[in-house]
């Protein structure tokens, strides 16, 4: 049904869907669950009752991978396609990134294979960043960095390869994405029976200051 929606033409509608896209990763990050909640089905609404916009793409994106995707894992997918496909027919390109990020990093790993995934996540970098969208694009060299460990060979290579995005992430001043990649470090060295500590978790950001 959504997929056959007209194009929104209503100039509220319209300004309300890019408020509710501007605030829904702000939301998202501060686990505002409520409010993170109640901006997509407010934008679903507005979706639904004045048509598509480029805004829709997220809030379809986003219903998909929090709403959907609990109860039926094939729904949620087909959802998530839909929004990256709805990012050309809705001249949304400069939400590409963004959209095509989420969903290889939060949907498409139960439908496809790994693999297949991870190559997709080549070339997000580069477009991020010509799009103006740092935080996605790093977003998706953390997701599919992360995808080599059920996919490397050896556990010394995957560390190799998780280092190295550790240090273009810093370069980028992304201290929570080089977070969650220093627990993978750690947890590889655990496996390898080479922590620093057998008992704690080390690594450039992870101290008593920093939240985990």
């Amino acid at each position: 049904v959504i997929s056959t929606l007209p194009r929104m033409t209503d100039a509220r509608a319209l300004a309300a869907m890019e408020l509710i896209d501007s605030l829904i990763l702000a939301t998202y990050v501060s686990q505002l669950r409520r409010q993170f909640s109640t901006l997509i089905h407010t934008g679903l609404h507005l979706t639904i009752d004045y048509g598509l916009s480029p805004s829709s793409c997220l809030t379809i994106l986003a219903y998909a991978t929090i709403d959907v995707w609990p109860d039926d894992i094939t729904e949620a997918y087909q959802l998530g396609r839909l929004a990256v496909e709805l990012v050309d027919r809705l001249d949304a390109s400069h939400l590409r990134c963004r959209i095509e990020v989420s969903f290889l990093g939060h949907l498409a790993p139960w439908k496809l294979q790994y693999s297949t995934v991870k190559r997709s996540f080549k070339g997000m970098f580069e477009l991020g960043l010509a799009m103006g969208d740092k935080t996605f694009a790093l977003s998706g060299v953390r997701a599919g960095g992360s995808l080599g460990f059920f996919l490397s060979k050896q556990l010394s290579q995957f560390e190799k390869n998780i280092m190295e995005r550790i240090n273009l992430h810093k370069r980028h001043s992304n201290d929570l994405n080089v977070t969650t990649l220093d627990l993978w470090v750690q947890f590889v060295r655990h496996l390898r029976g080479k922590p620093t500590d057998p008992h704690s978790i080390s690594g450039s950001t992870l101290d008593e200051d920093s939240p985990i």
